[in-house]
């Protein structure tokens, strides 16, 4: 049997993690993250809950669909949405640890599963979700699987309001 050890040494978490995790654990995520712009506090990498907040009016009780979750708070894209302003969302991400991350710690829901295979439709249906969706929110690597997750989402039954798209180059 063989034993992976560079695969082994991806899973123990470096000494920022850890602290990070401590400081997560002992109630100071927000405090961690949180960053003030303006009447804001926003928690996203590059302000875009900001972004969407100006393009929607501050609007209160939105509908988010979030493609690539991450950590439900740090550079969370639609943290201060869901805290702040009541929306309604729903997050996939693959990685099952940050799913259930995600689940832990929010409110709304976080699907673990494939972007690029998951019924969009069926699911905004089962809940009646409005035809018109405030936000969504693109952020999965490699570009070809965001492609994919974008073509699997019913864009002749539903429309966005603000669409962001996270690449890395």
């Amino acid at each position: 049997m063989f034993f992976n050890f560079r695969n082994a040494l991806t899973k123990i978490p470096s000494s920022r993690d850890m602290a990070v995790a401590i400081l997560e654990a002992a109630g100071f995520g927000e405090r961690l993250y949180g960053r003030r712009i303006g009447g804001y506090i926003s928690f996203s990498q590059a302000f875009q809950d900001v972004f969407v907040l100006e393009m929607l009016n501050k609007k209160q009780k939105g509908y988010y669909v979030e493609i690539g979750s991450n950590d439900p708070v740090g550079n969370s894209n639609t943290y201060c949405l869901e805290k702040y302003y009541g929306w309604t969302g729903v997050s996939i991400e693959m990685d099952v640890m940050l799913a259930n991350k995600f689940n832990s710690k929010r409110k709304n829901v976080c699907i673990n599963t494939d972007a690029t295979k998951f019924d969009y439709a069926k699911y905004f249906k089962e809940r009646s979700w409005p035809t018109q969706i405030d936000y969504l929110q693109l952020d999965i690597e490699p570009a070809n699987n965001t492609y994919a997750a974008l073509n699997m989402l019913p864009l002749d039954e539903y429309r966005f309001s603000v669409i962001t798209y996270e690449h890395d180059n």
